[in-house]
């Protein structure tokens, strides 16, 4: 009867070591791809092509704008930057870069936060006209990730 445990045990430990050795062998993480970051999409070469998208030609606010400008703003990180809108009666606003991807216009003579951009929806960039964003990735073959065997 003991030396019948004691064989049980024994196959039962050496199948827990052997699964134990395929799991060590087959681990693995995906991992973000640094070649295209993530986008799966590289750049076809037209004017603009970033991972296959443009800057978007909505009227949203986008860090590719002429005018930020830093402010030092009581409970604003420092390295904020903002962008100065005046009202028709001469009053200034300022707008941060958290607010990158919205759109900003005049409604009663006054500068106003209008939401999202409707033509990126607050991504600030679009699709390029050229390639679409179809371009695949030849790092992680159109994936966005790579495998890393340990």
């Amino acid at each position: 009867m003991n030396r019948t445990r004691s064989i049980v045990l024994a196959a039962v430990l050496g199948l827990v070591a052997v699964g134990a050795a395929i799991k060590i062998a087959v681990s693995r993480e995906d991992v973000v791809c640094e070649a295209c970051e993530g986008s799966a999409a590289t750049a076809c070469g037209a004017a603009g092509c970033e991972h296959g998208t443009v800057s978007c030609t909505g009227a949203c606010l986008r860090v590719d704008m002429p005018g930020w400008q830093q402010r030092n703003v009581p409970s604003f990180p420092p390295a904020l930057l903002w962008m100065k809108f005046t009202d028709a009666d001469g009053a200034e606003i300022f707008v941060s870069q958290a607010h990158l991807g919205d759109v900003v216009e005049s409604r009663s003579c006054r500068w106003t936060l209008a939401g999202r951009c409707p033509t990126c929806q607050g991504k600030t960039r679009v699709a390029c006209p050229a390639c679409q964003g179809m371009k695949p990735c030849p790092d992680c073959s159109g994936k966005g990730t790579l495998r890393k065997w340990f």
